[in-house]
C-alpha cells in the first residue's frame, strides 16, 4: 500500500488517497470468493464447488469486488493516516473507491486534522469572582424538602390540589387513534410535579376519585419525530387522592431521620452542608468563567467531524448515566424524547466548548512543558482506589494510563488558569458609582474647588 494525493483544506479538513496494490487486492477477492462459495448454486456445478471464473462469467467480473474492497477499507484507512504528517480527529469520510485497469483499488478518505491552537492570555486572567453571598433561604428550603420525602400520604375525599399525589388510568389518542406508550394503569403522578406533557397536570385539577374526563395537551417540538407538534386528547380516570401531611420540625423527627438529637443540631448540620454546596458552586462557577476567558482568548478553527464526534460521545455518556449502555442512537434519542437534529442544536455549544476547553488545555500543557511522573500517576490509582474501594491493581485493569496522564496533565494546566487569576473588582453600576462631590467611604472629603466646564462635565 502506499499514500498519495494529501490535500489539505478550509476549517482542517483534509483529502489523501490509499492504493493497495493489485496482488493484495486480489488476494481480498479470493478471500471473499472462498468465503461465499458455499452458498452459490450453479448449474453443472454441485453446490459450493464452482470454480471462481465460472462464477465470474455469470455474475460478472466484478461480483466480488464490492464485500472485498469493504473488509480492506479499515487496514487502508489506519495505513492512510499512519503515513500523514498530520493527526485525524473524528470520523472519517470515505469519499470514493476505485478499481484502476491495473487491478488496484484506491481509496479515497476525507478527514479532520487535529486543529492547531493560538494560544492567547491563561495567566493572570483578570476576572471578578460571584459577589453573591449565602442566602439562609437555602436552609430552609432543604428542610422543607426533607420534610416533603418523609411525608406521610393521607387519602383524601375531596377534589385533585396541587401538591396531591394521584393514582390514575390514561390513554392517549391523535386524530382519534391511540399511540404506542400512551397508555398506563394505576400510574401515580404528583400534581405539580410537571414530569407530564406541558398542560396535563394542571387540566387534572379540580377532578374527583372515579371521574372521567378528556386532558387535551400538544406535544412539544422537540418531543419525539412521531409525535412532536401534534395535539392529543388522553383520556383519563382518576381512581385515588392522597394528601401529603409533612412532619413537624422537631427532637423526634430528627432522632427518626438523623443521628442528631436534637432539631437544631440537625438544623446546623443542614446549613453546614448547604453552606459547603453553595461555596463549591461558586468555586465551580468562577472556574468555568475562567475557562471561557481563556478559550475566548485563543484562536482555533474546529473541524465538523470533530464536533459531530464529541456529540456522539455525548449521548453515549448520557446513555452510561441512565444504564442504556448499548442502545442505539435512535434509542436513546427516543429516551429524551429528541429528534437527532435538535439534540444536536441544543448540544452543540456544550460540545463545542468542552472541544474548547481540551484543546486550550492541551496546548497550555505543551508551552509549560508540563509533565506526569510515574510517581503522580501511582498516586492517582491510589486515590481512585480509595474512590471506588477497589484494589490499585483492578483499577490499573480499566485505566488506560496514557488516558490517565493526559488527564492529570490537563488538570495541571487548569491549575496553572486558577492559581494566577486575578480577582478583578466588578465594575459599578452606574447607579451605584459616587455622586459628585461624593468621598468613597474611608477616603478624606476634599475642599471643593470650582472646576473648570470641561472637566465638570467629564466628571459627571
Amino acid at each position: 500500500m502506499n499514500t498519495h494525493n494529501i490535500e489539505k483544506k478550509e476549517h482542517n479538513i483534509a483529502t489523501f488517497q490509499v492504493t493497495v496494490d493489485a496482488a493484495t487486492f486480489e488476494d481480498a477477492v479470493n478471500k471473499v470468493y472462498l468465503r461465499n462459495k458455499k452458498n452459490l448454486y450453479i448449474p453443472g456445478f454441485r453446490k459450493g464447488k464452482a470454480p471462481r471464473q465460472v462464477i465470474e462469467g455469470m455474475y460478472g467480473s466484478q461480483v466480488f469486488y464490492e464485500e472485498a474492497l469493504d473488509s480492506y477499507a479499515e487496514s487502508a484507512f489506519a495505513f492512510g493516516t499512519s503515513e500523514v504528517d498530520f493527526r485525524v480527529v473524528g470520523a472519517p469520510s470515505l469519499v470514493n473507491v476505485e478499481i484502476t485497469d491495473d487491478k488496484e483499488a484506491v481509496y479515497t478518505f476525507e478527514v479532520a486534522m487535529y486543529p492547531e491552537v493560538q494560544l492567547g492570555q491563561y495567566r493572570g486572567l483578570e476576572v471578578p469572582k460571584n459577589a453573591a453571598e449565602f442566602d439562609e433561604s437555602l436552609v430552609e428550603q432543604e428542610l422543607e424538602n426533607v420534610r416533603k420525602r418523609n411525608a406521610r400520604l393521607l387519602d383524601v375525599e375531596r377534589p385533585v390540589q396541587k401538591g396531591d399525589r394521584i393514582t390514575l388510568d390514561f390513554e392517549g389518542f391523535i386524530d382519534g387513534k391511540p399511540f404506542d406508550g400512551g397508555k398506563a394503569e394505576d400510574y401515580d403522578l404528583e400534581i405539580g410535579s410537571d414530569t407530564f406533557i406541558p398542560g396535563f397536570e394542571d387540566q387534572l385539577i379540580g377532578a374527583e376519585v372515579g371521574e372521567a374526563r378528556d386532558i387535551h395537551v400538544t406535544f412539544p417540538l422537540n418531543y419525539t419525530a412521531e409525535l412532536a407538534g401534534k395535539d392529543a386528547t388522553f383520556k383519563i380516570v382518576v381512581k385515588g387522592v392522597q394528601e401529603p401531611e409533612l412532619p413537624e420540625l422537631d427532637d423526634e423527627f430528627a432522632k427518626d431521620i438523623s443521628d442528631f438529637d436534637t432539631m437544631e443540631e440537625y438544623i446546623d448540620h443542614v446549613r453546614t452542608e448547604q453552606k459547603k454546596k453553595f461555596e463549591d458552586e461558586q468555586a465551580s462557577e468562577y472556574a468555568g468563567r475562567l475557562m471561557q476567558t481563556a478559550i475566548d482568548n485563543i484562536e482555533v478553527d474546529l473541524p465538523e467531524p470533530m464536533i459531530l464526534e464529541k456529540l456522539d460521545e455525548q449521548l453515549r455518556n448520557y446513555a452510561v448515566g441512565m444504564g442504556m449502555t448499548g442502545a442505539s442512537k435512535e434509542q436513546l434519542l427516543d429516551a429524551m424524547q429528541i429528534d437527532e437534529a435538535t439534540y444536536q442544536a441544543v448540544m452543540r455549544p456544550q460540545a463545542e466548548f468542552e472541544i474548547k476547553t481540551e484543546l486550550l488545555l492541551d496546548a497550555i500543557v505543551k508551552a509549560e512543558g508540563l509533565e506526569i511522573t510515574d510517581e503522580e500517576v501511582e498516586q492517582a490509582v491510589q486515590d481512585m482506589a480509595g474512590e471506588y474501594g477497589m484494589e490499585a491493581e483492578q483499577i490499573k485493569n480499566y485505566v488506560n494510563e496514557d488516558v490517565m496522564r493526559t488527564d492529570l496533565a490537563r488538570r495541571k494546566a487548569g491549575e496553572i488558569i486558577r492559581e494566577t487569576a486575578v480577582d478583578k473588582e466588578p465594575e459599578p453600576a452606574e447607579d451605584e458609582a459616587p455622586a459628585a462631590g461624593e468621598a468613597s467611604a474611608g477616603e478624606e472629603t476634599p475642599v471643593a474647588e470650582e472646576a473648570p466646564a470641561d472637566e465638570a462635565k467629564e466628571a459627571e
